[in-house]
């Protein structure tokens, strides 16, 4: 998988032609995913993908993050396809490989907000929503980011609702 995030920003800091010249290279060498957020430099990542998906040979899968934020939790349902919405129209896409939740669960980490495992599984919460964006055609996949508590993220895992778990490991920073 090709990271999109702000750990090298290649596809966020980098001039047009090297963020180019990097996705170019990356499916050239047998790199088949490409992972990003919609949180990645505010879009910037997405946009730099959508502009030069369709170039690409093969065609890598692609994955995005939504992120809740407090204000969403009045309408979790409705947060989760607008962030869709808006991570396909910047990616010039239809739908999704994987589309994947990117809070912590559990405990958060400073100001993020962190959900509980009860929150993503109850009826109408994040799994259904994600489930019916499957039923839709706009994504094939479902996964969550597993960060946070680790008894919740099992929690969430267990539950069998999701179809992925991407775990943080950063060569640069392995903790």
């Amino acid at each position: 998988a090709f990271g999109g995030g702000v750990t090298g920003g290649i596809l966020i800091n980098a001039p047009e032609a090297i963020r180019h010249d990097a996705l170019q290279r990356a499916v050239a060498a047998g790199i088949n995913w490409i992972d990003t957020a919609a949180i990645y430099g505010d879009g910037a990542s997405e946009e730099t993908i959508g502009r030069h998906l369709r170039a690409l040979t093969p065609q890598p899968h692609v994955s995005t993050k939504v992120r809740l934020e407090a204000d969403d939790m009045h309408d979790l349902a409705g947060a989760i396809e607008r962030s869709l919405e808006q991570s396909l129209r910047r990616l010039q896409s239809d739908s999704l490989a994987l589309f994947q939740l990117h809070n912590h669960l559990g405990h958060g980490v400073g100001e993020r907000l962190a959900l509980p495992p009860e929150q993503v599984l109850r009826r109408g919460g994040v799994a259904d929503t994600f489930d019916r964006l499957k039923q839709q055609g706009l994504i094939r996949a479902c996964g969550i980011t597993a960060a946070g508590d680790t008894a919740a993220c099992l929690d969430v895992i267990n539950s069998g609702r999701f179809d992925a778990a991407q775990i943080y490991y950063n060569a640069i920073n392995p903790s």
